[in-house]
């Protein structure tokens, strides 16, 4: 079978990552904008594209979708955040996107 991992609203606790290891997909808040991590840190709800990215890697999942989006950045600043951590297949989905587990 195949494994998913959902995450609601998070502050990316380290321990996050064991529930997500092995994971084929990894479900996981994005909230907080990439720039404001990099300008204020970790926030205590949320998490960012980079924090995601990083628990993406650590737990080795196969497959990031970044959820909870706002426009704070565009698209592809997102995924760029994410990627700097997070070397598999990363998504940013559209309202009412589907995707096969």
């Amino acid at each position: 079978g195949k494994i998913l991992v959902y995450s609601g609203d998070t502050n990316g606790d380290e321990s996050f990552w064991q529930l997500a290891r092995g994971a084929d997909t990894l479900i996981m808040d994005a909230s907080v904008g990439s720039k404001v991590f990099v300008k204020k840190g970790r926030q205590p709800t949320h998490t960012s594209p980079q924090q995601a990215g990083m628990l993406a890697d650590r737990a080795g999942v196969k497959r990031l979708i970044l959820f909870s989006l706002y426009d704070f950045e565009e698209k592809p600043e997102m995924i760029e955040a994410a990627a700097k951590y997070f070397k598999g297949e990363i998504i940013y989905p559209s309202d009412l996107d589907q995707f096969e587990i």
